[in-house]
């Protein structure tokens, strides 16, 4: 069964509560701005959205929206891409995440 892209990214699917959710809007934001569904299944997105979920979205500025404070806030700045995300996450998280077998799929 191939997973939706709101599902495919492993690490995303393990974080705690609020950072599933934080992780969800940042994907939907992202998949919006480039008219991409997140219910595609990764393997059939098109190669250049590929490129800039793994890499960034570079000097693109994307909205953000996020729900803060019980109201909608947003923020406009370039995505920087699931690869980028992963190396700066907490040790912890990378651990747990090599311990399990989850990543990319």
């Amino acid at each position: 069964m191939e997973l939706p892209l709101d599902g495919a990214i492993q690490p995303w699917r393990r974080a705690g509560k609020r950072l599933i959710i934080y992780y969800k809007a940042m994907l939907r934001s992202v998949a919006a701005h480039f008219g991409v569904s997140t219910e595609t299944p990764y393997k059939d997105l098109p190669e250049d959205f590929k490129k800039v979920l793994l890499h960034g979205s570079g000097e693109d500025d994307i909205e953000f929206k996020f729900w803060r404070a019980g109201k909608v806030s947003s923020i406009s700045r370039p995505f920087e891409g699931v690869l980028r995300i992963w190396n700066v996450w907490p040790p912890t998280a990378k651990a747990n995440s090599s311990a399990t077998g989850s990543g990319l799929t």
